[in-house]
Parts: C-alpha cells; sequence; structure tokens
C-alpha cells in the first residue's frame, strides 16, 4: 500500500484531499488539516506502532494500566 501511494499519490492527491479517511490518518501525524505525502506516511507509521504495541500487550498479557505504570517509572528514570 505505501508503495502504491508513494507512486500515485501525484495523481491521486485531489481525491485523497476529499476522502475523510485520509484526513484522519494525517491528523494522526499532526499535520494541521494538511494532506500530503509525507503526514499520510507518517500517520500510517504511527497506526502500525499501534497494532505492534497492541499485540505486544496482547501477548504478554499486559493491561493498559500496567503499561502507564512502565511508562511513569520510565520517566522518572529520566
Amino acid at each position: 500500500m505505501i508503495f502504491f501511494l508513494v507512486g500515485y499519490f501525484k495523481e491521486l492527491e485531489e481525491e485523497l484531499k476529499k476522502h475523510p479517511l485520509c484526513a484522519f490518518i494525517c491528523s494522526l501525524a499532526l499535520s494541521k488539516r494538511k494532506i500530503t505525502i509525507h503526514f499520510l506516511l507518517e500517520g500510517i507509521k504511527k497506526i502500525i506502532h499501534y497494532q505492534e504495541v497492541a499485540k505486544w500487550m496482547a501477548e504478554e498479557n499486559i493491561s493498559p494500566e500496567q503499561l502507564e505504570e512502565l511508562l511513569k517509572q520510565e520517566k522518572a528514570q529520566l
């Protein structure tokens, strides 16, 4: 999908700018309502990272609360 977007973004740019899902994905990358290939790819990257963390949490039986506690401990050490 990424290769398709990069290869055809210019041709699809006007259609993508009107699509609500594209706008949402770009907003994940803090795009300030800009829809560009950069923000689209950054948003997709965030979605993939989220999926990786969610999968890891499920595999290790880690609750959101436990993850939050782990993050607090890491921040305290910095």
